[in-house]
C-alpha cells in the first residue's frame, strides 16, 4: 500500500510543480474599459497582439467592464480594444515578463458620425 500512495504523491508533486513551472514563464494583462464618462463598457473587444511573433489572443470585456489576458507569453504587445458606437483604443509597447501583471485600462471616445 506504501508504494502505492507514494506513486500518488509522486505524480501529484510533477502535475503541481509542472503547473509552477508554467505560470512563471508567462505573463498577464488585465483591466478596464469605460467611456468618457467612466461608466463601464461590457462586450468591448479586447485584442494583445504579441509583436515579434504577430500573434494574437482575444477576449471580451465581463459586463464589470473588466477583462483578463493570461498566460502570454513574454515580450511587447499593442493591445487592441474596440467597441460598437466607440473609437478604436490602440496601446503599444506593452511590456509582459515572467509572472507580472500588467493592467491596461482605456477610456473608449465616442465614435464620431460622418454626414
Amino acid at each position: 500500500m506504501t508504494g502505492f500512495r507514494d506513486s500518488c504523491f509522486s505524480t501529484f508533486l510533477i502535475f503541481t510543480a509542472g503547473g509552477g513551472l508554467w505560470a512563471q514563464t508567462t505573463g498577464t494583462i488585465r483591466g478596464t474599459v469605460a467611456d468618457p464618462s467612466g461608466a463601464v463598457v461590457p462586450g468591448a473587444q479586447v485584442t494583445a497582439i504579441l509583436m515579434q511573433a504577430n500573434t494574437t489572443r482575444a477576449t471580451e470585456t465581463k459586463l464589470d467592464g473588466t477583462y483578463v489576458l493570461t498566460s502570454l507569453a513574454v515580450g511587447r504587445y499593442t493591445v487592441v480594444m474596440k467597441a460598437e458606437g466607440f473609437q478604436e483604443y490602440r496601446q503599444s509597447e506593452v511590456e509582459v515578463q515572467i509572472g507580472h501583471v500588467v493592467l491596461v485600462n482605456a477610456s473608449l471616445e465616442l465614435e464620431r458620425w460622418r454626414r
